[in-house]
């Protein structure tokens, strides 16, 4: 846990950020083209189990309201 701006939050990578993260590695590992190198950073540290960083959450929250 981590507080951000007065606001608690759970560092812990959610049950549906790792069925995606292992999602984009099955389609990596079948060849197919495409992807990032923050994509496959942010797979590998979804995958470890490990918290994520307060920033890497803050950088993954402002991707996601870009979308």
């Amino acid at each position: 846990m981590a507080t951000i701006n007065g606001t608690e939050i759970d560092l812990m990578p959610t049950k549906g950020m790792r069925e995606e993260a292992q999602r984009y590695r099955d389609w990596k590992s079948e060849g197919e083209a495409g992807g990032t190198e923050v994509a496959r950073r942010r797979a590998t540290q979804i995958l470890s189990g490990n918290e994520l960083s307060p920033q890497v959450v803050i950088e993954m929250n402002k991707t996601v309201k870009r979308q």
